[in-house]
């Protein structure tokens, strides 16, 4: 059981004074209602359910598994390898190495150079500049910006609103009061009990119970409590929706575009021109020649062959 205060509102009306201010008399006094929250102290008392735990002593009879060892006689076939000598002909042929010592003639020219001394005589241009200046014609392109109006074609993203209907489920349910039968809660309570024989729900066998208080479950009678219970009413309905849907527009606008225009000037400018004159001169010019001479050598070499004979 618990004790707890509870405070109370209480709602005060006093009269305060106004002063009021006819047009057409003086001053003249009025009232008008002003509200006060007071609290007061109440006790009260209240109950909480409280649950108790009772241990209740039961006989259980349950089976375990025993394991038994046995010994079982199993037959079985084994290939076991028998080993058997036997002798067999075979023939095969030898092959001897057989040496023999020939020569083979590997004569070769010795070649050698004799180095002599001569003149012979070389001419050569020898270039000269020469620099002089003339005027020479120059060309180059300079380009002359032009502007010029041209109607350029431009696209334009433009959104337009589309309205579409589309079907919404909306739900207009209502509330209805209605009448619940609530079971009352199942309590033990200690009650005299004569001797009799009753089933265990366990083990299932019949067991006998000697007179006596007992615990026994009782049940609180049932109740009718008014429950508020919703019921749903799903009903169609059409909703206008709006999507912007985006378009391309092409418009015409006038753009102004800077066009150029080569334009080939002709200038004259001095040009130093370097020349270069040839000139032919004679110069002797000593050099070595070398004479080759050819001599014949005799080489034979000795070369054993191998040769297999059967």
């Amino acid at each position: 059981m618990n004790t707890w205060w509870q405070l109370g509102g209480i709602l005060c009306m006093a009269l305060a004074p106004v002063a009021a201010y006819g047009q057409s008399c003086g001053s003249c006094q009025s009232y008008r209602m002003v509200y006060q929250t007071v609290y007061d102290q109440q006790q009260v008392t209240s109950y909480r359910l409280q649950y108790e735990t009772v241990l209740q002593e039961r006989q259980v009879t349950t089976q375990r598994p025993v394991w038994e060892t046995e010994m079982r006689e199993r037959r079985y076939r084994v290939a076991k390898p028998v080993m058997e000598t036997s002798t067999r002909e075979q023939r095969y042929t030898v092959r001897r190495p057989v040496t023999e010592t020939t020569f083979e003639d590997r004569s070769y020219d010795r070649v050698s150079y004799v180095t002599e001394t001569a003149e012979r005589e070389e001419r050569y241009l020898v270039q000269r500049p020469v620099t002089e200046t003339e005027m020479r014609e120059q060309q180059h392109v300079v380009r002359l910006p032009v502007q010029e109006t041209v109607m350029q074609t431009q696209q334009q993203c433009v959104v337009e609103p589309v309205t579409t209907m589309r079907t919404e489920m909306v739900d207009q349910g209502y509330f209805v009061d209605q009448q619940v039968c609530q079971t009352g809660p199942t309590r033990n309570r200690l009650q005299w009990l004569s001797g009799q024989y009753y089933t265990d729900p366990v083990t299932g066998a019949v067991v006998w119970q000697r007179g006596g208080l007992h615990w026994t479950p009782t049940q609180a009678p049932s109740q009718l409590v008014t429950q508020r219970v919703y019921v749903p009413n799903v009903v169609a309905r059409q909703v206008p929706q709006t999507q912007y849907v985006q378009k391309l527009v092409n418009t015409e606008v006038p753009v102004q575009v800077t066009r150029y225009v080569d334009e080939v000037v002709t200038t004259q400018v001095p040009v130093q021109v370097c020349r270069i004159q040839q000139e032919e001169q004679v110069r002797k010019v000593p050099y070595e020649v070398r004479r080759p001479v050819v001599e014949r050598v005799n080489y034979k070499v000795p070369v054993q062959t191998c040769r297999w004979v059967e």
